[in-house]
């Protein structure tokens, strides 16, 4: 094996798995629920507080996954001018990052009502403690469905960008 495809090898190896652990961090965070509005509103106060306490720190993991999935894709861009530059053809490569900045972009815009939500905290006051359950609830529920989508997006975009590159690399 060349040095140029050990290099390749390697940088391909450790951008995934640099993903994959801030993706996993992300996922192990993740509030693990899934009652409706209904059922949440006739939670005890407690549950809605803690509840609104793991959706603020869900959406600050979110953010640091955010912010690597948008240096994979600068990265991904770097390694793309490199291939072009020694004649490679990249086209599949470009389009799979077309197609990852794309779900990124829309995984930022949920992840942004998601804290939008959280900040205007309706339901709880500036500490967290539930002032009005049936609103408490529906903030709840709106950050973690808006969380959730972003998740599931980031962790679509990632295995198809990992599976492009994989092709790629098997047919060049």
């Amino acid at each position: 094996m060349g040095t140029w495809a050990a290099g390749k090898a390697w940088w391909v190896k450790l951008s995934g798995a640099l993903l994959a652990a801030a993706l996993t961090a992300g996922l192990a965070l993740a509030p693990a629920y899934a009652a409706p509005a209904a059922v949440a509103a006739e939670r005890p106060a407690p549950t809605l507080e803690t509840l609104y306490q793991r959706e603020q720190n869900w959406l600050t993991v979110q953010t640091t996954t955010l912010t690597n999935a948008n240096s994979i894709a600068v990265n991904m861009q770097n390694w793309i001018d490199t291939l072009k530059r020694l004649g490679k053809d990249t086209t599949d490569l470009e389009t799979a990052l077309a197609s990852f900045n794309g779900a990124v972009a829309s995984a930022q815009t949920r992840h942004n009502a998601a804290a939008g939500t959280l900040a205007a905290h309706a339901g709880f006051d500036a500490n967290g403690t539930v002032t009005d359950r049936a609103q408490a609830a529906a903030t709840v529920r709106s950050a973690y469905d808006n969380l959730q989508a972003a998740h599931l997006t980031l962790v679509g975009a990632v295995v198809d960008l990992r599976l492009a590159v994989r092709t790629w690399r098997l047919n060049h």
